[in-house]
Parts: structure tokens; sequence; C-alpha cells
């Protein structure tokens, strides 16, 4: 386990509406201003440990009565191979991407990190991999970019609750465009 992890699993509470996801952030982007669009690089996804997790809860999902209870699964990676070693003879790609990736919205707080909205957030979108951009209007000064939600892989959605979670290091990089006139 990984020492910040444990330091967060010990030592944060979740507000009242909030959830589960580990955010990076705000960071604040020099000279972007409300009307302007943020131009996020994906350039790196490195993983930080050699496994990731799925855990399918009891009426979660597409199919919620085929658990009876939680079913946490830790996933052995190859990273040599760039392989996640599912089960004995299934071996899936990796391709790991960002699952949160937002700025705070016009209304100056980022909200439960679950719902996407016009700032981004949890869009969970699988083609946001090393060599993506993604464009997100700066709602507030300095836009006040968050990242987190870190998947080694994922389908076309979540069909059980989660992907195969894991811990990534992002290496991005951001500029802003004058979405307004007369700037």
């Amino acid at each position: 386990m990984l020492p910040d992890a444990i330091a967060i699993y010990n030592n944060v509470r979740i507000p009242k509406g909030g959830s589960v996801h580990v955010l990076t952030g705000p960071i604040y982007v020099e000279d972007a201003e409300p009307g302007d669009m943020l131009e996020v690089r994906i350039l790196q996804l490195d993983f930080r440990v050699p496994y990731g997790v799925n855990n399918s809860n009891k009426g979660s999902g597409v199919l919620p009565d085929i658990h009876s209870k939680p079913y946490p699964k830790i996933i052995k990676f190859d990273l040599e191979r760039r392989v996640a070693l599912f089960a004995p003879g299934i071996e899936v790609p990796l391709v790991p991407f960002m699952g949160i990736m937002a700025v705070v919205p016009p209304e100056g707080s980022l909200p439960s990190s679950r719902p996407p909205g016009i700032y981004g957030g949890n869009l969970d979108f699988n083609r946001l991999t090393a060599g993506a951009t993604l464009y997100l209007p700066v709602h507030r000064r300095g836009a006040l970019f968050y990242t987190g939600d870190s998947h080694a892989v994922q389908g076309d959605g979540e069909i059980n609750g989660t992907a195969i979670e894991a811990s990534l290091t992002p290496s991005c990089s951001s500029s802003c465009t004058r979405a307004r006139a007369g700037r």
C-alpha cells in the first residue's frame, strides 16, 4: 500500500454529500479567466503500483442482483507487457486514464465528484489517454483544475460500478484560449 493512500484512509473524512474520489487540486492556471477555454493535454500516465482494484457492491451496477455482498477484487498488472492479469487465462490490455478532470464550476466550488457537468467532472471517458486533449470552459479566475479517479482500463462504462481503479501519476500540460470578444 502506498503511504499517501494509507494516510488518506486514516485521516480524511468524507463530508456529507461528498464522494469517495481522491482528487488533486485545485491547480491554479496562470492567466485563465472566465470565458476562456482551458486546453488540457494528457502527456503521460505512469502506474505507481503494479495492481488495481475492481469493487462490485451489492445492488450496484447494471446487474444489481448478481452479488449478494460486496465483491472487491485485487488485479495484478504485468507492467512490462502492459496487461492486467484479470483471471487465469484472461489478460486485459492496460489503457490508463483519469476518470475525473474538471475546473471549478460557475457557482464557485466543486460539487460532489460523482456527477459530471458544464465544468467537466466524472467523465470516465476511456479515450482520454496519453496523447489526448480535453477542452474545458473556464468559469473562475485561474480555472482551478482538478483531476483524480485514475483507471488502469475501462470499457464503455463501469458496468459493475467501478473500472479497474489504479494509482496513477498523470503528466499534463495546459493552455488557455481567449474565447471572449476583444481578448
